[in-house]
Order: structure tokens, then C-alpha cells, then sequence
């Protein structure tokens, strides 16, 4: 669907593809930039855990592994990169088939070492390399492997720490040790980037920031918890299961609504697939951080039209749970801890949320 819900399509059903899509940060779905393939995963909580691509023109899936992390496609949409059971692999979208890449690491595992029929003593002198996390860079000309060492020494593994291999796309036989992301991030933190590969988010001593990679020099800080940088400064995303979307108030912004009732969440019973995943059209995605988004979504409510929505939701909850209370109501829309109390809504930079500050409801039957 476009940013604004419209023009909602059914891309793939559950039929397709065998169970219910994961969401979960990494794992969720990313469309390729030409929006011809997906890959996605099926979940924590399939019984058939399995990794997929699919050719949405010509319905194809086919399926591989499990436990997948997404590394990025090619900006033409030819190749894509992920990485699944400690190896890398690159997907080519024209053949729907992937292949091992060949990386060349610094301590090489050699298939001539029978582990099985070693001493103690010389297990403790085993070391080998494997990735553990992959990322194609901005410019799409290298991908970057967090790489760990590892020791046949039990207490020597406590104390690796990932290096950050970097090889240039279709020569997998060099790599350079990487000083990729700015001093300011921790590197022993999980990095997003966004799914274009033009912008990734990390923790810093001042809270997460999102850095573009046409300029690495300058940073925005996200929201509490936010982990995902969609454009910066307008738009992040929630870390939790059920991502949500969130807009960042602009400066002199006016809403064209004049009465707000008051807002809610549905809850959805069943086999419910939330989350998001944003698909970059090709038209955009060069200019992508320079487009205004804001455009697209509406303007956001005033603090008096919240705070106006608020006192009529309340004035009206109150009518309701007091009727609930002498059992004469029967809606479904309170509930015995619904009519407990109210929260008031207070500002929080530029986001309003429900404080600490809650009314009672009274009722005659209050236990």
C-alpha cells in the first residue's frame, strides 16, 4: 500500500507461501528494488522453519535453510546477499538459485582437520574464522562481514570480539579489515540499515542515531526504542513485534482536522501478521532522504485536538463503565480493567502519549 493506506494489494497469500510471514526486525520481509522479489522468512513459530525468495510475476518460491539474516539487494535487482547457518550466500533473481560464496578469511576452517580424533590438547589449538552478520554498503560496490574468531579455548572465545571484514562484490578471494561506521557507534550492538542500504542506525553514548552513507559525518537521534530509520527526522519505527510507524511533528505543522473523536488499536484474534516493511520505489530511492514523506501522510493533530479528543473519550468512557458497573450495558468496547481508570495524555517532545496520571471511573460495584 502507499504510505497514505491506499492502494492496499495482496502480494503473497498464506497459501503461497506455507504459514505466517515473520516480522521481526531482520527477518522481515525485503522487496527488491525493481519490486519483482521478495525474500522473507516464515518465523519463530512455524513448525517448517524455512528462509524463501519469491518471483511475485511469476509466482515462483523457492525455500532454503532457516534462521536467515537479509544483507541487501543490488540496486538493479539482479543479486541479493544473506546470511544463513554461518555461511554467506548470493542470490541470483534471473536462475530463483543461490551459491555459497567463497570468502577468504585470515584463520581458514580446513576440511583436513578431523576434530573427532584430536587430543584435548590440540583442540586448544584450533582456530578458525566464521561470519556471523553480513551488510552490502550504500554504494553497493562491497559487503561488509562481522567476522569471529574461533578458539579451541574455551576461555579465549569469552573474549572475541566480531572484526569487520570488508570485500568488493564478485571478489570474495580479498578483504581489507573495514573502519566502516563512525567512531561514535558500538560495534558489539546490533546495526540496522535501512532496506535501501543508504542509512543504518546504531547505539552511542547519546541514545541510537541514524547516519546516512552519502555522509557519515553527520547523525539524527531516533525516538525511546526506535531502531529503524526510514527518512531522518520524519519517520522511525518501533523495535517491538507489532512494529508501528511513527511521525516526527514538523515545525508550523497544521492539521486539517477539526474534531477528533478519539483514536484506537484493533485487536486482531487469530493468525495476524503485523509489522512493516518499506519498499523504496525506484524513482525515489536515490534521492530517497530528500523527499519530503511528509507530504505524502496527513498533518498531525494539535495538543488541543488531543487533548479535545481525550475529555469527550473520557466524558463518554465515564457514562459507559457506569452502566457497565450496574451491569446495564452490554457493549464490547469496556471491559472490567478498561473501567478502572483513565489516563491523561501529556506532551513528550514532539509525541503525546498517556501519563502515569490516571482517573478513576467510579462505579457502585468497584471491587
Amino acid at each position: 500500500m502507499n504510505l497514505d493506506g491506499s492502494n492496499l494489494q495482496t502480494l503473497l497469500t498464506p497459501e503461497e507461501t506455507g504459514g505466517l510471514v515473520s516480522w521481526l526486525q531482520r527477518t522481515r520481509p525485503f522487496r527488491s528494488p525493481n519490486g519483482r522479489y521478495i525474500f522473507f522468512d516464515m518465523g519463530l513459530f512455524e513448525t517448517t522453519k524455512s528462509c524463501a525468495w519469491a518471483d511475485l510475476k511469476t509466482r515462483k518460491i523457492v525455500r532454503f535453510g532457516g534462521a536467515c539474516l537479509f544483507g541487501g539487494w543490488l540496486p538493479d535487482s539482479s543479486k541479493a546477499y544473506v546470511y544463513e547457518g554461518y555461511d554467506v550466500y548470493e542470490f541470483d533473481s534471473k536462475t530463483m538459485s543461490q551459491n555459497l560464496l567463497p570468502l577468504k578469511y585470515k584463520n581458514p576452517i580446513s576440511s583436513e582437520i578431523d576434530t573427532t580424533r584430536m587430543t584435548p590438547e590440540q583442540m586448544s589449538d584450533v582456530v578458525f574464522d566464521a561470519p556471523k552478520d553480513i551488510r552490502l554498503t550504500g554504494d553497493a560496490k562491497s559487503i561488509l562481514v562481522n567476522v569471529i574468531t574461533n578458539y579451541g579455548r574455551a576461555e579465549l572465545n569469552n573474549k572475541a570480539k566480531p572484526k569487520l571484514y570488508q570485500y568488493k562484490i564478485g571478489d570474495w578471494q580479498h578483504y581489507s579489515l573495514a573502519d566502516y561506521y563512525p567512531k561514535e557507534c558500538n560495534q558489539e550492538k546490533l546495526i540496522l540499515w535501512r532496506e535501501d542500504d543508504h542509512a543504518f542506525v546504531c547505539d552511542t553514548e547519546q541514545g541510537k542515531r541514524s547516519f546516512s552513507t552519502a555522509d557519515l559525518s553527520q547523525s539524527y537521534p531516533l525516538a525511546k526504542d526506535a531502531v529503524y530509520v526510514l527518512q531522518h527526522n520524519v519517520l522511525a519505527g518501533d523495535k517491538s513485534t507489532d512494529i508501528l510507524l511513527r511521525r516526527n511533528r514538523q515545525q508550523n505543522e497544521q492539521s486539517p482536522i477539526d474534531k477528533l473523536r478519539y483514536f484506537y488499536s484493533p485487536k486482531v484474534k487469530g493468525d495476524d501478521i503485523s509489522g512493516f516493511s518499506l519498499y523504496i520505489p525506484p524513482h525515489l530511492v536515490d534521492d530517497f532522504d530528500h523527499y519530503n514523506l511528509v507530504d505524502t501522510l496527513p498533518p498531525l493533530p494539535t495538543h488541543k485536538q488531543y487533548q479535545d479528543a481525550y475529555d469527550k473519550y473520557f466524558e463518554q468512557k465515564t457514562k459507559k463503565c457506569e452502566k457497565f458497573w450496574q451491569d446495564d450495558y452490554q457493549g464490547k468496547d469496556v471491559s472490567w480493567d478498561e473501567c478502572q481508570d483513565v489516563c491523561e495524555i501529556k506532551r513528550v517532545g514532539d509525541h503525546f502519549v498517556t501519563s502515569s496520571q490516571c482517573k478513576p471511573v467510579k462505579g457502585s460495584r468497584r471491587g
